[in-house]
């Protein structure tokens, strides 16, 4: 015996129902495809299977750009050093590249950058160079004096050359230091302070093994 043979009028009545709301959801499911297609530029006729066609080749053109900017990125993401690389000026080039251990700091004594000479003989990397106490002790132990020198490069406007003793990670060294007033772009006001090591002593001697420094 078929299913349909013992159906009665109030359940194909219902199964009529639920199907015409089936189709009223699909409907209006199509109805929002196409106005959306619509406000995406995408024209459509008045029948489903245009509508339905439309929205899988605008899903289909969506997923190619996704792609497209996916390959843009990692593309973008490879050519970041390059383009980095090219938007170094000589002038920072030459600071980085120098044999000659250099620093810049700012008129308060606060680390801008340091070249990689200046690293390699402090010892220090430039986060550490960052925190106030240990610049001040790699650029001398004596701080009272680096500040009075700073003070008079600033006022002065002109180089001033100081023998010093360097408190570098592994070890204490007297060292020559420039200290140069760089300007800002009026040339009126000092913007920073360069720090060059233009000759060392070579007169080293461990670092006391608590770490702290002695005068």
């Amino acid at each position: 015996m078929h299913v349909g043979d013992t159906t009665t009028p109030s359940a194909r009545a219902e199964l009529n129902m639920k199907e015409k709301q089936r189709m009223s959801k699909m409907n209006d499911t199509i109805e929002h495809l196409r106005k959306e297609l619509e406000a995406a530029g995408v024209s459509s006729k008045m029948n489903k299977q245009s509508i339905l066609d439309n929205t899988l080749h605008y899903v289909t053109m969506l997923q190619n750009d996704v792609v497209i900017a996916k390959q843009k990125s990692e593309y973008a993401l490879r050519m970041a050093p390059a383009m980095m690389e090219s938007s170094i000026s000589p002038l920072e080039r030459y600071f980085d590249m120098s044999s000659v251990p250099k620093c810049i700091i700012t008129t308060d004594i606060a680390l801008v950058r340091a070249n990689q000479a200046f690293l390699t003989m402090s010892g220090f990397t430039e986060g550490a160079l960052r925190h106030p106490s240990t610049l001040l002790a790699c650029l001398s132990v004596d701080t009272s004096r680096l500040r009075t020198i700073v003070r008079d490069a600033m006022e002065t406007r002109q180089p001033v050359r100081a023998a010093v003793e360097n408190g570098f990670a592994t070890s204490l060294s007297m060292n020559n230091l420039v200290f140069t007033a760089i300007f800002d772009s009026s040339g009126t006001a000092v913007d920073c302070i360069e720090v060059v090591v233009v000759a060392s002593s070579h007169q080293y001697r461990q670092r006391p093994p608590t770490g702290h420094i002695t005068v």
